[in-house]
């Protein structure tokens, strides 16, 4: 007597555009985001530390954020943004009180509350908009870019 065998099941083939390997993903935007603000504010900055003043050429320099990069709304806010060198960012990130005062001297009790509220304002960012932002201040001259200070 024969046994009947079931077919093995057919595997659908892997799709090979994964979503999130898209140029136009969620992720893809916001890392072309990263690039152009971190561009933006290094020149806004003029290649130099906001902190100790170090110039690129004798330090590393870091596009730091004022509040966490993980507030998705205010990810790419050049009010945000500050240059440091490698440095002071290591400073500041273990010295917390410091970071405080840095940040709020810089920017102030007002502009300072102001950013933290758009920080919790809660929603998700719109990366097709915000890389249309950036896109169109890159080509501004320095004295035109928005300063948090």
């Amino acid at each position: 007597m024969r046994t009947l065998a079931w077919p093995k099941p057919t595997r659908w083939p892997k799709p090979k555009n994964k979503c999130r390997h898209s140029e136009y993903s969620r992720g893809a935007l916001r890392s072309q985001c990263d690039t152009l603000c971190n561009a933006i504010v290094k020149k806004r900055d003029g290649y130099r530390c906001t902190a100790c003043g170090s110039p690129q050429a004798k330090a590393q320099l870091h596009w730091a954020h004022l509040l966490s990069r993980g507030y998705g709304l205010i990810r790419h806010d050049l009010e945000n943004s500050t240059t440091l060198c490698a440095k002071c960012h290591y400073t500041y990130t273990l010295a917390v009180d410091k970071w405080a005062l840095f940040r709020r001297g810089r920017m102030g009790d007002a502009r300072f509350d102001a950013l933290e509220a758009r920080a919790h304002a809660g929603g998700k960012p719109d990366y097709k908009m915000t890389l249309i932002y950036l896109q169109s201040l890159r080509a501004l001259p320095i004295e035109n870019l928005p300063r948090p200070w």
